[in-house]
């Protein structure tokens, strides 16, 4: 089901050194363990996200989550939405705009279609990035 964005503290905190470096935050999780903390980011720029692009945002958002956590040992991740990412938020159809994708509403089959900010809020159960779609989308 696709729900509501609500931010996190954690997303408030580290979307600015990621917007200033030309990336959309996609999603932030965390999960602590003992003394530990795992931290997974999701992001997305236009021409897609390479390992270069994740170093160079695990790198600017470090001191942000070491000052965040207090301290404790950081486990992070940074990784691209994938090529077929299932939507979660709604703010995701802003995020991933004009991409192909896949929306299931009910009683209906999978129904192909561009991405964009017109349908946030319709009768949509669920939906996904289709980047391996994409020659189906050219008409």
């Amino acid at each position: 089901m696709i729900v509501e964005f609500e931010p996190s503290p954690l997303f408030y905190k580290i979307e600015v050194p990621i917007t200033n470096l030309g990336y959309s935050l996609v999603e932030v999780s965390s999960r602590v363990k003992s003394n530990e903390v795992q931290v997974h980011i999701v992001i997305h720029r236009e021409g897609g996200v390479d390992l270069e692009a994740c170093a160079k945002v695990s790198r600017a958002v470090m001191s942000s989550l070491e000052e965040f956590f207090d301290s404790r040992d950081i486990w992070l991740e940074v990784s691209s939405p994938g090529l077929e990412r299932n939507i979660k938020t709604w703010r995701e159809f802003q995020i991933f705009n004009g991409l192909p994708g896949k929306i299931f509403r009910s009683g209906q089959n999978w129904e192909t279609v561009r991405l964009s900010p017109e349908l946030i809020g319709q009768d949509i159960i669920k939906a996904k990035l289709d980047l391996l779609g994409e020659e189906n989308l050219n008409d």
